[in-house]
């Protein structure tokens, strides 16, 4: 869902076969009994590519899941490289969060968003998709790697999630004839290799809810049913109605701020709480008659659309009702679903501007729910830094034109990947008129401070290890100079540079940078994140519950600080926070999210956490 103009293509046409399907049902063909007991446990977390961010997920909301994108094509666009190396480096991706996720604990689903074919007209939204039998291999070719790749990190693997959203236009408002079939084939190709890693299944078309309706005087050929397997997921993804729910994409981008737009559209209005469980009402009835679990891959409301929060929150209490699991859409993906940010529309260019100060309403909601979330026993993993410098060591050549995969040289400068020894480095030869090596970009944060640092040999002029600051819309705001290394007399000299990056800044490309005439040689390119730059540590917060109708909080300060005030606002109700009583806080019969922190003398505010209280006072 990052690339977002291709995604509002697909879902404008999803949007009309939600309309066309309101009168005509799509059926479920001749179905397999359902495996009786198969009850994986609840999970609640996110939907996202953020490999490196499992930490923060569980320590910041309380996630104990991610359904982790596996993207080649984006890839390999981003970072000019074939597919298989682009492959390869999600697979290697993967593979460190996994053992992240052991780490803390958590799950993770692994999710073939996209499948490793480079031509755009080969995926899984297009017609020429679905009528290329060579595809059914590749699909079948790339689950059996993963299995085998990742059957020591089975454990704190919750689900494989067989393929994002699959529609063949040509065949609307049913889903892909070839669908169950294909998904039969890869689970049986899986199950070679792990015969205990539960099956994600999505509804075709698209993963909409409406796919799974029954109808039995449908006269076309049945397209979806019941897989042949005993741990299967059965998976939808749920925006509708699309119209509320994307809202503004055609309006966001003419201003930096703006209040009204065209398309605006409120929750609730006309439609309703009454009306979603109505939409799910396919979903529901399935689950009854089948006995199956269900997921719900993605939901999420645009972030400026009136009232996102009360939808979020209602079709978060229907899943809970009905005991499904869930992935909000997104983690750290565009700004426009991110609950981070506030309710005021802005352009991408202008999106820090509602960087939201404290919590919002959205994020209360998910951290009150996830709140419920239990966690397996983590794992003694030895923890290993993550180089974010792609092909650091220069090893990959995918292409052999002479510059490493990840890399990319001036245009005027010469290159070759040499084998030296038992290192692999990167040569260049920058003539006159100057020039040098870079890498693609790489994403930052300016909450963290990083270390970068690689070795060099500089056989005549000299080289500049340079840093070049971006955002997400514009590139090269910022320039600086990390390190200078002048010729080194054929030997390697290590440089390296701490750097946190400027507010607004999120991505950073390295330089190695020749100001004239030079040649040289780079190995071992390294880039780690330190973590969080250094602050000071908040209180902590924790709430009990004495009677049914009654919360208390205790507040514990750290350091030589004391607890100043400890506040509360409840979500819906409030916007401003009111400090609470000595004597807590009471409450009439209902079902409220809380939301609390503590300041502690020396200013500092705990982040705010949520509650999810239901008050049976009599």
């Amino acid at each position: 869902m990052t690339k977002l103009h291709q995604k509002l293509s697909l879902l404008k046409v999803l949007l009309t076969v939600s309309i066309i399907l309101s009168s005509l049902c799509v059926p479920i063909g001749s179905r397999l009994e359902a495996s009786a007991g198969f009850n994986p446990p609840t999970v609640r977390g996110f939907n996202t590519s953020a490999f490196t961010e499992l930490k923060r997920m569980k320590d910041v909301f309380g996630a104990n899941v991610v359904r982790l994108q596996l993207k080649p094509v984006t890839e390999a666009t981003r970072s000019g490289i074939s597919i298989a190396a682009a492959w390869q480096k999600q697979l290697d991706k993967m593979e460190f969060a996994l053992k992240d996720a052991a780490r803390r604990g958590m799950y993770v689903i692994i999710d073939l968003h996209e499948p490793p074919i480079a031509d755009p007209s080969q995926t899984p939204t297009t017609v020429g998709f679905w009528n290329n039998e060579a595809n059914l291999q590749i699909l079948i070719d790339s689950w059996k790697e993963i299995a085998q790749r990742f059957a020591p990190y089975r454990y704190n693997i919750w689900g494989y999630d067989l393929l994002n959203e699959p529609t063949n236009p040509q065949e609307l408002p049913q889903g892909a004839e070839r669908w169950p079939d294909w998904a039969q084939q890869i689970v049986n190709a899986i199950r070679v290799y792990d015969t205990q890693t539960p099956i994600i299944y999505q509804a075709s078309p698209g993963g909409l809810p409406k796919a799974y309706t029954e109808n039995q005087l449908w006269q076309r050929e049945p397209t979806f049913q019941l897989l042949n397997d005993d741990k299967v997921i059965y998976s939808f993804h749920m925006y509708t109605p699309h119209n509320y729910t994307h809202q503004g994409l055609s309006t966001f981008n003419n201003s930096p701020e703006t209040t009204d737009w065209p398309d605006k559209t409120a929750y609730p209005g006309k439609f309703d709480k009454s009306w979603l469980v109505k939409e799910l009402q396919p979903v529901i009835e399935f689950q009854k008659k089948y006995n199956v679990p269900i997921y719900v891959g993605e939901f999420s409301a645009i972030r400026w659309a009136p009232g996102a929060a009360d939808y979020i929150r209602d079709l978060i209490s229907i899943f809970e009702e009905h005991g499904w699991s869930y992935t909000y859409h997104g983690y750290g993906e565009w700004q426009g679903w991110d609950v981070e940010y506030n309710e005021t529309m802005t352009s991408d260019a202008n999106r820090w501007s509602e960087k939201a100060k404290d919590p919002t309403d959205r994020e209360l909601i998910l951290k009150a729910y996830f709140a419920r979330n239990r966690f397996l026993t983590p794992f003694k993993i030895p923890s290993s830094p993550y180089n974010l410098v792609q092909n650091g060591k220069f090893q990959l050549d995918s292409n052999m034109d002479g510059v490493a995969d990840y890399w990319r040289k001036a245009p005027q400068a010469a290159a070759s990947v040499e084998k030296i020894g038992d290192s692999t480095v990167q040569k260049v030869t920058v003539p006159q008129e100057g020039g040098g090596l870079y890498q693609a970009w790489i994403p930052v944060s300016s909450n963290n401070r990083y270390l970068f640092r690689a070795k060099t040999r500089v056989d005549s002029g000299k080289v500049k290890f340079m840093r070049f600051d971006g955002t997400d819309i514009s590139s090269k705001v910022g320039t600086g100079t990390m390190a200078v290394v002048p010729s080194t007399g054929g030997r390697y000299v290590g440089k390296e540079y701490q750097f946190v990056p400027p507010v607004g800044v999120t991505r950073v490309t390295i330089w190695f940078w020749a100001d004239s005439a030079s040649q040289f040689m780079v190995k071992d390119a390294e880039l780690f994140s330190l973590g969080p730059v250094k602050t000071e540590t908040p209180p902590l917060t924790t709430v009990s519950i004495p009677e049914s109708y009654h919360l208390l909080f205790q507040a514990s300060p750290q350091g030589d600080r004391s607890i100043v005030r400890t506040e509360f606002r409840i979500v819906g109700q409030s916007a401003g926070w009111s400090k609470v009583p000595k004597e807590g806080l009471f409450f009439a019969p209902g079902q409220y999210i809380v939301a609390y922190r503590s300041v502690d003398s020396a200013g500092i505010v705990e982040r705010a956490k949520s509650i999810l209280f239901t008050s049976s006072m009599q």
